[in-house]
């Protein structure tokens, strides 16, 4: 085995950013389900490929999707 770290199952709780020194790092994807955010205005949601701003009337305004 190569230098580095290989793992085959983790669970973390808690990454402390700060203590992390690395060359290089590579991006973590993850699916997330279906996220969901509001204030005054209205609500924007994106789920899978679509993403929907609606207003604060519940009007869609704007819808991106596959």
């Amino acid at each position: 085995v190569s230098e580095g770290l290989y793992l085959n199952n983790l669970i973390v709780d808690y990454i402390d950013a700060s203590k992390i020194y690395a060359d290089s790092l590579s991006a973590v994807s993850a699916n997330l389900g279906t996220f969901t955010t509001a204030n005054e205005k209205g609500t924007m949601k994106i789920a899978g490929t679509e993403i929907s701003v609606k207003d604060i009337n519940g009007v869609e305004r704007i819808y991106i999707g596959l």
